[in-house]
């Protein structure tokens, strides 16, 4: 990779030598997974996709444990959570790292998930009883 944030100092040079652009300007990349691997080679992509993989493995796992105690609610927010980082992800295909910090703040909540999950279970290991409108 060309080190963080460098893709633009270095997008000018490569595009004039392989006859891209003459009048190059300064550009972002526009997508997250390509601006990742030009600013941080194969071991930071792959760094990079080892996150996403665990992150999304965690969110998956969880969902189906808690619908498998019966515990609706609660994985109806993690698939909701799960729903959002898709969309971010899907949507990054397509932007470059513009809003940096929402998807660190899904990265944080989502691998926070399981450990919230092994303590509503251990906390409370029966799916609560639900209480119908009717009384």
């Amino acid at each position: 990779g060309v080190g963080l944030n460098n893709y633009v100092v270095h997008y000018q040079e490569y595009s004039k030598s392989i006859g891209l652009a003459l009048t190059a300007s300064e550009r972002a990349a526009h997508s997250l997974y390509i601006e990742v691997a030009a600013e941080t080679g194969l071991v930071g992509f792959t760094a990079f996709a080892a996150l996403l993989w665990t992150m999304g493995r965690g969110i998956i796992n969880s969902w189906k444990q808690l619908k498998g105690l019966g515990k609706d609610r609660i994985a109806s927010m993690v698939a909701a959570l799960g729903a959002s980082t898709f969309g971010y992800l899907v949507a990054a295909v397509f932007i470059h790292a513009a809003y940096p910090r929402y998807f660190w703040l899904l990265v944080g909540i989502a691998f926070s998930i399981p450990n919230i999950v092994k303590n509503e279970i251990n906390i409370h290991p029966y799916p609560s009883l639900q209480v119908d409108a009717d009384g």
